[in-house]
């Protein structure tokens, strides 16, 4: 696998772009990561991560 990501051949697993939809419009409403969870069934690094692209995108502006 290093080979494959030297040779940028390994690019991971696509991220799913329905279901990132749905959690960053769930954290922008103010919905608790608890909920999300189990919503959505997705990991707290998910929803960490998700909420930091929103932070800097607001900071960005």
């Amino acid at each position: 696998m290093a080979k494959a990501k030297a040779a940028r051949a390994y690019k991971g697993r696509p991220p799913n772009e329905e279901r990132n939809k749905a959690i960053t419009a769930m954290l922008r409403s103010g919905t608790p990561w608890a909920t999300i969870q189990s919503v959505t069934g997705c990991s707290s690094s998910t929803i960490n991560r998700l909420a930091k692209r929103i932070r800097e995108t607001e900071h960005a502006r």
